[in-house]
């Protein structure tokens, strides 16, 4: 199954993600480039702020996030994205 993040507006400003990726089960590290947005788990010695998702109905898990970024389906990449890593390029919302 090929997961993806839809993206839309939510509250003050912010976007809402929402995926049944159950990578996002656990909190995540979210790193916004020009071109990708990378999430990645924290390590154990990890101090500073992360996502922390919550379980919706239905197997979906979402956050918010203050970031300029237009609403959409976008997939995860299939090539960069591994068990540790998941990887979205900005370029390639589905449309």
């Amino acid at each position: 199954m090929k997961h993806y993040v839809n993206i839309c507006n939510y509250n003050g400003g912010s976007k809402r993600f929402a995926t049944k990726d159950p990578f996002f089960c656990d909190e995540v590290l979210i790193e916004k480039t020009d071109e990708r947005i990378i999430f990645t788990h924290p390590g154990m010695d990890y101090v500073g702020k992360s996502a922390v998702c919550s379980n919706q109905n239905h197997g979906w898990f979402s956050f918010s996030w203050v970031i300029e970024i237009k609403n959409g389906k976008y997939f995860f990449d299939e090539d960069e994205s591994t068990e540790d890593v998941r990887v979205i390029y900005l370029a390639d919302q589905a449309k």
